[in-house]
């Protein structure tokens, strides 16, 4: 647990099997404007938040992070990936899969903004906005769009519609081995390789290969470079 912290960087992280009440991987409270990036946060497991979470953390930019088989273990399972409480976060570009719990749950976070992910394979919701009138008072300015949102136990949402531009196709994880970084990178020939949001996109990817290649970007942590294309014309010379 990190507290109070004003510019604070979690970058480039293997988190692995911890246990805690809240926010076993990573949890932010308080803080102003911290970047958690390239991280790769698997196995752990908490009552809630197994993954990261950010209670009034300020306008918190989560990118290029892998989160799997984390565990949020109460009953609910109330956000295996991600839980934004009161809090402007950026969640872009992020890899979210099977994990037990919602892939991203988000409560009074007016401004939040979830784009380019890939939530898969989740027990519970894909992306969930939980608005409980009795308890908690809807979010009503977010972006959430530009995500492919799969097979998640719940459905793809709960809380709103999702976005004009998500996807739910099969994103082609490399899927072998026991290594859950390679694991869980894409395949070239992935439909979501070229899908994204260049607007929102990071520069970089979790391997520090350059994004928006090809005038294209594509969803999730890892990025499928295609390579620019120049012409080159012939030179002449006037005399």
């Amino acid at each position: 647990m990190i507290y109070g912290s004003s510019d604070l960087t979690v970058r480039g992280n293997w988190i692995e099997g911890n246990q805690a009440s809240f926010g076993a991987g990573i949890y932010l409270q308080t803080t102003a404007a911290p970047w958690i990036d390239g991280n790769i946060i698997v196995t752990n497991t908490s009552n809630t938040a197994a993954g990261i979470g950010l209670n009034q953390a300020g306008v918190a930019t989560v990118t290029n992070n892998i989160l799997a088989h984390n565990v949020a273990s109460t009953t609910a399972h109330l956000a295996g990936g991600i839980l934004v409480e009161s809090s402007p976060a950026r969640i872009v570009n992020n890899t979210i899969a099977d994990n037990t719990g919602d892939g991203i749950l988000f409560q009074r976070a007016e401004g939040v903004a979830i784009v380019n992910n890939i939530v898969s394979g989740n027990l519970g919701h894909g992306i969930e906005h939980y608005s409980d009138t009795l308890w908690v008072s809807p979010t009503l300015a977010y972006t959430a769009d530009y995500n492919n949102v799969l097979d998640n136990s719940d459905g793809h949402y709960t809380g709103f519609g999702g976005g004009m531009n998500d996807l739910h196709v099969t994103p082609q994880f490399v899927g072998s081995g026991t290594d859950l970084r390679a694991f869980y990178h894409i395949q070239a020939t992935s439909p979501v390789s070229v899908t994204g949001s260049t607007a929102w996109a990071p520069e970089f990817d979790l391997d520090g290969d350059r994004r928006i290649l090809g005038g294209s970007v594509s969803m999730g942590a890892d990025e499928i470079a295609i390579a620019e294309r120049h012409v080159y014309l012939p030179l002449v010379l006037r005399q």
